[in-house]
């Protein structure tokens, strides 16, 4: 089929849009910034993939591993091999203002999956109350880019509520104070309550193959192997086998739909020069908050509020009272562990949901411990203390949280207009925080954990799991609305694929759903109607 089709973005719903494409036969043109790790950093991460993790320099990895990144509120920003060049607040091609909003947009090659958690769960059928379509329309999509992904999972309770969508699947390495608290949370039958699933994480993670896991421990700065997937392992296998067409170094000014065609705007980075270039059809998967700015700008909608929906998150630190042994560092990934997913029957028909992590080398840093050395006599009472804690990464659905307004507004000195995010406080949000907080409580005691300490409650966009500026309707009535297939403005050759056009945000992991719902729209598009 010969149609000039573009796709914006090259990150989860990006490439999740080309995947269908593919399928179809049509090799799209792939439109992104592209932002790379600098040159010296990656050298440096390659040279240790091909020896023994015994084998790597110490200082090095220090030095790949460094977290010096701008941290607002309480929630860490993960750098990559010790850059924070994913995080895209001041450029030339595009500036962001917040207030009381913990939230930065990318332009890296990969946009957040580069740095991502990994973890995997489908959306549960009471988190879509807001959706004109079902969990159900989704299902064959949740199949493709599971078989897509390398997956880690395990046949346990959460299965109940949240398929796996694929019968063969890795199992990633589970830390001691992890398997200790699964299975004494099993063994006290947690999972008979209705109300509570829990199991083994579910990451995107390789256990096989060349980039197998290595357990190095890496994983919040960076993993040299490449173990955990990144879209870009995807559109780099497809672009050697000739199936699309990448242009990086764009970022899309705006859209005009025309008559039988569609023209993008595009800003070369590299020199600020513009041109115009004509596709039968765009996929707009830049991410919520610069697909959002694209739309308002294609009209000229200066100072109109967007609300972006948002899944808020809230640290728990946990005390596992078990005997552990002396532990010192465990082969295993940094990355969660557990999954703990709950309801509030009282309150909310809407599922929350849990991630334990146990100590990491990011925890250990920040109580002054090498994680690289052998523990001095003088600090093991610390590092054993440390080996019992564990933290519970909780999110809470876009109903439950508290939102953000979108603006734009024009930059004179620049070519792209200036993006405005403001938060809008939701009363009731302190109101389910405490109510998870003691719901958690009561499980983990069971299992012989306990939470301590202070609640860290995020601001708004701290998880980057927010969209919904533009959300799918049945029947959309406002400029600020997409119908089944994202289509804006009532314009019928451009899709908004990413998170901007979902009704409301989950509480469970965003990725898996994102890729899912935007494959089913690159899927389902008539490409040869108007």
């Amino acid at each position: 089929m010969s149609m000039k089709i573009a796709v914006v973005g090259s990150g989860p719903a990006a490439t999740a849009s080309v995947l269908a494409l593919v399928a179809r036969g049509i090799r799209p043109d792939v439109i992104d910034i592209g932002e790379r790790l600098d040159p010296e950093r990656m050298a440096l991460a390659t040279s240790l993939a091909g020896k023994r993790v015994s084998d790597w320099p110490i200082e090095l990895v220090r030095r790949l591993s460094e977290s010096r990144v701008d941290r607002r509120g309480d929630f860490p920003r993960k750098p990559l091999f010790g850059s924070d060049y994913m995080y895209a607040r001041e450029r030339a091609y595009g500036r962001v203002e917040t207030v009381d909003v913990d939230f930065v947009p990318t332009h890296a090659a990969g946009g957040f999956s580069t740095i991502w958690g990994a973890a995997m769960l489908p959306m549960h059928a009471d988190d879509m109350t807001a959706w004109p379509v079902s969990a159900r329309d989704l299902e064959p999509h949740y199949r493709a880019i599971a078989a897509a992904l390398p997956l880690t999972a395990a046949h346990d309770a959460l299965e109940k509520s949240f398929p796996i969508f694929r019968t063969e699947f890795g199992t990633a390495r589970q830390s001691k104070p992890n398997r200790l608290l699964l299975a004494s949370l099993q063994r006290r039958d947690v999972d008979g309550d209705l109300n509570f699933r829990i199991g083994r994480a579910r990451l995107a993670l390789r256990d096989s193959g060349s980039h197998a896991c290595v357990g190095a421990g890496l994983c919040f700065t960076g993993c040299p192997v490449g173990a955990i997937y990144s879209t870009t392992d995807t559109l780099d296998v497809l672009e050697g086998e000739r199936k699309l067409r990448r242009r990086d170094g764009y970022a899309v000014l705006s859209v005009e739909e025309k008559q039988g065609s569609v023209g993008l705007e595009l800003l070369h980075v590299a020199d600020n020069k513009t041109e115009t270039v004509e596709y039968d059809r765009v996929f707009l998967a830049a991410g919520a908050v610069n697909t959002s700015r694209i739309l308002l700008n294609s009209r000229r909608m200066f100072g109109v509020c967007a609300m972006l929906r948002d899944s808020q998150k809230v640290l728990l630190p946990v005390l596992l009272l078990r005997r552990l042994g002396r532990l010192g560092r465990e082969d295993v990934p940094s990355l969660a562990g557990l999954f703990i997913d709950l309801k509030l029957e009282k309150d909310s028909s809407h599922w929350f949901h849990g991630q334990v992590y146990s100590v990491n080398d990011q925890l250990l840093r920040r109580f002054g411990i090498d994680p690289f050395v052998s523990t001095p006599p003088w600090q093991r009472p610390l590092r054993a203390f440390l080996d019992h804690v564990l933290v519970l990464l909780c999110s809470m659905h876009s109903d439950h949280s508290s939102a953000i307004a979108l603006s734009i507004a024009p930059d004179i000195a620049k070519s792209m207009p200036l993006v405005r995010l403001a938060a809008i406080r939701n009363p009731a949000s302190t109101y389910y925080v405490r109510h998870l907080r003691k719901a958690m409580s009561r499980m983990l005691r069971r299992g012989g954990a306990y939470v301590m300490g202070r609640t860290e409650f995020t601001l708004p966009g701290a998880g980057a799991h927010l969209g919904g500026s533009f959300p799918m309707r049945a029947n959309p009535r406002s400029e600020l609305e997409t119908d089944l297939l994202g289509r804006p403005f009532g314009w019928r050759r451009v899709h908004v694929v990413d998170g901007a056009c979902f009704p409301s945000i989950p509480a469970t992991t965003i990725t898996f759903p994102l890729m899912a719902n935007a494959h089913r729209i690159a899927s389902q598009v008539d490409l040869t109607g108007a």
